[in-house]
């Protein structure tokens, strides 16, 4: 995977100023993953906009599964309600 530790980054995909893409799109999309279980300890950080950049990118299903994460500085019903991320619990 692409890393460059001066930079921060909440998305597995790019980061945060969205001027340098991963390598993880491109390792999706060989390998034909179109459907995403995202989990992580960051709802409002990483898994948050990891999701929002899986859409933007055009992968067909983003599921956050609830019961396998956890929020850094809110809970999960502070998330922002987008209706292209799907909140399900495992």
């Amino acid at each position: 995977m692409l890393m460059t530790l001066q930079i921060d980054s909440y998305s597995a995909f790019y980061d945060n100023g969205h001027m340098t893409q991963t390598e993880l799109h491109d390792v999706l999309t060989e390998r034909n993953i179109a459907t995403l279980y995202i989990v992580g300890l960051a709802i409002d950080f990483c898994v948050y906009y990891t999701a929002v950049d899986a859409n933007t990118l055009g992968l067909a299903s983003k599921q956050i599964l609830l019961t396998a994460l956890a929020g850094v500085v809110s809970n999960i019903s502070t998330v922002p309600n987008n209706s292209h991320l799907h909140l399900a619990h495992a």
